[in-house]
């Protein structure tokens, strides 16, 4: 057994706040959506759904591209 080997450390997540700011603001942007969608809902007005879709589509892009890079590098992270 080699003297300089250092015991291996779990992984764990690790959060900046710019980080869970951007995870606050999607979040935010979706609630918001949302109530704008329930409410479109409720009163039959189909001009507000277009509208809604129309925003979120982004920040849902964002985040599955997010999502697939993160899964991208933890893998590669297993493997090295």
């Amino acid at each position: 057994m080699a003297e300089n080997q250092q015991p291996q450390r779990r992984w764990h997540f690790r959060f900046g706040i710019a980080e869970i700011m951007m995870i606050t603001l999607i979040f935010c942007v979706m609630a918001a959506a949302g109530n704008y969608l329930r409410s479109a809902i409720q009163n039959g007005s189909g001009r507000a759904v277009f509208s809604i879709f129309t925003l979120v589509s982004p920040m849902a892009l964002i985040l599955v591209l997010s999502a697939y890079t993160a899964l991208k590098r933890w893998i590669k992270n297993l493997r090295a």
